[in-house]
């Protein structure tokens, strides 16, 4: 990620923009596409999947749940299921990172690697806390490529800055280039072993949205979607569902604040 960086009185400031598109036009993107489909394409949600997401969201710990979508054929559900949240989230006054899809024709770089994602997250942290900055890190710690485990230590080193805070990531960003996406959770366990190591009173909710499950130690939890059935009625059916979806949404992330 291009940016020039300078520290200034204990503060880190963000001069160049990014090469990424900024977050906010990402999610203005998912949402335009959620909004013009209908039928099977759109997630429900019911009693049970409010009540799993109430659970994981309301545990006063650091903890991952894997969204996962009605068929693999459906990818796009997770991803307004992770718009909707996200748009949600913003209003519970919990600090909120995330990687979405981006526009097709958007002239920015695109996230390619595991790197990218990271990169993205540290720099949203930064904007949202830019007053204080952990003694190990400094503007030369950004400007170096880094491996995928140095940036997962330099987050870790800046989520231990916030209370709490939720990282929202769509694994399809990256498809088959990202050899054993899942490890993540992995790698998201040991992130949350480290804040406890810091004596960091940190919470951080992960979510990952179309994540395939294979070979994982770590513990998480698994929410599956359902697809709708058929067209909206006249009625609105699918639509009022989705609007019941997000006042669940809301009102679980205000009892986890």
């Amino acid at each position: 990620m291009s940016g020039s960086l300078f520290i200034t009185s204990g503060s880190l400031f963000i001069v160049s923009k990014t090469k990424f598109i900024e977050p906010e036009a990402s999610l203005r993107y998912c949402k335009f596409l959620s909004n013009r489909k209908n039928g099977m394409k759109r997630y429900i949600v019911n009693a049970q999947v409010l009540s799993t997401l109430r659970s994981w969201a309301a545990t006063d710990c650091s903890s991952t749940i894997v969204i996962k979508g009605a068929s693999l054929r459906l990818p796009a559900q997770c991803q307004d299921f992770g718009a909707d949240l996200i748009e949600c989230a913003k209003g519970s006054n919990i600090p909120l990172i995330w990687a979405l899809e981006a526009a097709p024709r958007d002239d920015r770089d695109r996230i390619s690697s595991a790197v990218d994602i990271l990169k993205y997250l540290v720099f949203q942290i930064l904007k949202i806390n830019s007053n204080t900055l952990p003694r190990e890190l400094n503007a030369t710690t950004f400007r170096s490529p880094g491996t995928e485990n140095e940036w997962f230590l330099w987050l870790t080193a800046l989520l231990s800055t916030l209370p709490r805070v939720i990282i929202v990531v769509d694994s399809a960003l990256l498809g088959e280039r990202l050899e054993g996406d899942i490890a993540w959770i992995d790698a998201f366990s040991r992130v949350f072993n480290d804040l406890k190591g810091r004596d960091s009173p940190t919470i951080v909710k992960v979510v990952l949205l179309n994540s395939e499950i294979s070979d994982i130690k770590s513990d998480y939890t698994t929410l599956r979607l359902q697809a709708s059935k058929g067209k909206v009625d006249g009625r609105g059916n699918i639509a009022i569902n989705r609007k019941k979806a997000q006042r669940g949404f809301r009102a679980t992330l205000r009892g986890a604040r």
